[in-house]
């Protein structure tokens, strides 16, 4: 997120495990259960927000 200048964006959990813009990142096509459990550690670090969307979850990273 830092290295690409997408601090205070959201994305949602698929975008993150299946979006074209991950497919070189280490965490594409990890089971939604990890990613959540690597994404609540962010939280609790505050780097970033577990939220709510319509379709899903998403996340804010700070």
């Amino acid at each position: 997120v830092v290295k690409n200048g997408l601090t205070n964006s959201v994305f949602t959990l698929y975008e993150l495990t299946s979006g074209d813009d991950t497919e070189s990142e280490e965490f594409h096509g990890l089971d939604e259960s990890m990613l959540l459990r690597a994404l609540q550690a962010l939280q609790q670090e505050h780097k970033a927000e577990i939220i709510t969307l319509d379709d899903g979850r998403g996340v804010k990273f700070f």
